[in-house]
């Protein structure tokens, strides 16, 4: 086994952080009442619920009065999503997205229209097509969870405006919040997610929802109310876990800056690495996103000629940590779906690995990474 192994599959869970274990920690010691209960102790931690609730909204979104909704992790929150009425009529467009939000759409039962992808993107022209005024749902991720493409929300905010403007506007915002800005006001969004896994936290979620008189997201915003205290469709959230989500969201914003530009150093670094790198019969690796239209947190790359779940353990044999798609679909025996939706012939789409990055990697990481991985390539 190697001594040290180089982390870099932070897409699918962040890398702790000592000083947000230690917040946790502290919260886990003091919060725990069960914060529905009517004595004191419960009464404080529903205080402390409330500021984290209008700190992590501010700074997502930069509404405090928007509404948030815990959950124990994002999957949990979109099957909760699921259960609301509003959505069980009409149509829901959306594309590619998460598994989970995905199968989430598929058992509200509501016709679903797939937008198609253009080199990643969403045809906006095709959006236009698909979305009507019996649309009461568009669902388009801000950050695919395995290309790490960057959706232009409000170039899709247009569209719906045109088309379908009594649509509720949800971005899966989950590989952004903390790290990306997400645009909130310029693409009115009505619903983003969060989850703590990819902050470095030990779990945790939320949904943001926009609030205001709409009969839609009032009745949407109701619906979250009586699905924990009335139907019991989703369990109470730990306070701490919670409270530390709220957290780790304001120090990673109140850094991103900084971080943002070390982590897009690394990115380029390893994309200039990985470029003079030859496979077999000379071919080459192919980067699936241009830097301009991708997250720099996530780097994704097809090896023509080699199978991304074999390199993936091959690397792991080596101490490097990467991955070869969605951690929520690695079991699948299936050609990846993002790829495929990009055209990608079969064999293509199962060449793939994801290399994501966080906080505590370094330049170091990244030498070893692209030098292991040319040794791994020889030894295939």
């Amino acid at each position: 086994m190697p001594d040290k192994y180089i982390y870099l599959d932070n897409a699918a869970a962040a890398a702790p952080e000592k000083a947000v274990i230690d917040f946790f920690a502290s919260a886990a010691m003091s919060c725990y009442a069960n914060q529905e209960a009517i004595h004191q102790q419960a009464y404080a931690v529903r205080q402390k619920l409330e500021a984290a609730e209008n700190d992590l909204a501010a700074a997502l979104t930069g509404d405090s009065s928007a509404k948030v909704i815990w959950g124990n992790s994002g999957t949990d929150l979109f099957n909760l999503f699921s259960h609301a009425t509003m959505l069980r009529k009409g149509n829901i467009v959306t594309t590619l997205e998460h598994p989970a939000l995905q199968a989430a759409l598929k058992r509200t039962g509501t016709e679903l229209r797939i937008v198609p992808l253009l080199n990643g993107k969403v045809d906006l022209e095709e959006l236009g097509r698909l979305a009507d005024r019996n649309t009461v749902l568009v669902a388009i991720h801000h950050v695919q969870s395995e290309t790490g493409v960057v959706q232009d929300l409000p170039g899709v905010r247009k569209v719906i405006n045109g088309c379908a403007p009594q649509a509720l506007f949800f971005s899966d915002t989950i590989q952004s919040a903390g790290k990306l800005p997400v645009p909130w006001q310029d693409a009115a969004l009505d619903i983003i997610s969060v989850s703590g896994h990819k902050l470095g936290t030990p779990g945790g979620a939320a949904l943001i929802l926009r609030t205001g008189k709409d009969s839609t997201r009032k009745n949407l915003a109701e619906f979250f109310d009586r699905s924990r205290s009335r139907e019991y469709l989703a369990g109470r959230p730990d306070p701490a876990v919670m409270l530390t989500v709220a957290h780790a969201v304001k120090v990673c914003i109140a850094e991103s800056t900084q971080v943002l530009s070390t982590i897009k150093a690394m990115n380029l670094e390893l994309r200039e690495s990985l470029a003079g790198i030859e496979l077999a019969g000379k071919m080459k690796i192919i980067f699936t996103i241009p830097p301009e239209d991708a997250s720099p947190f996530i780097l994704h790359i097809t090896l023509p000629g080699y199978e991304g779940a074999v390199l993936v353990r091959m690397l792991s044999e080596h101490g490097i940590t990467v991955s070869s798609g969605s951690a929520c679909s690695a079991e699948s025996n299936l050609p990846s779906p993002a790829l495929t939706a990009m055209k990608y012939n079969k064999k293509d789409a199962f060449s793939a690995l994801r290399i994501s990055f966080w906080r505590n990697n370094s330049s170091n990481d990244i030498r070893r990474f692209a030098d292991t991985l040319k040794a791994v390539i020889k030894d295939y």
